[in-house]
């Protein structure tokens, strides 16, 4: 079931409590704004969920233009602040669409420093199997 905690017509963040997947969706021009709210709650959604967060799913296949100030929006709202801090780093897949999103999640995650926890995915499917995949070979 999925818990949806931010809706908009350029975002939708939500946890997947069947799979306990944090799930974040960015359509159209993406600024510096749009990294903020996603962030945010993800930061509230692994406090509150103490722990079974098994993963993050960034889908970026709808994303038409990233703006000026997106990429220091990632360095300044850096995930690994509030979530990747803990003894167990989650995996993230990253969805997209093609090689400029490709381009800015590979350097997304160099400033966030999860490169060794990101894989970049071209479906929900995939990121789902990846997730799991990481999870039993890291026996989380």
């Amino acid at each position: 079931m999925d818990n949806v905690l931010y809706r908009s017509d350029e975002t939708d963040v939500y946890v997947d409590e069947d799979e306990w997947v944090f799930v974040f969706v960015l359509r159209g021009p993406i600024n510096r704004a749009s990294f903020i709210v996603p962030y945010q709650y993800c930061a509230a959604a692994f406090k509150e969920a103490e722990g079974k967060i098994r993963g993050i799913i960034g889908d970026f296949s709808g994303v038409t233009r990233f703006e000026d100030g997106a990429l220091r929006a990632v360095y300044s709202q850096s995930l690994s602040v509030e979530v990747l801090a803990g003894p167990i780093i989650p995996p993230l897949a990253m969805i997209i669409a093609n090689e400029v999103h490709a381009a800015f999640v590979r350097m997304a995650s160099r400033a966030n420093r999860t490169s060794d926890h990101t894989k970049i995915v071209y479906s929900l499917q995939e990121a789902y199997a990846f997730i799991a995949q990481y999870n039993r070979e890291k026996d989380i």
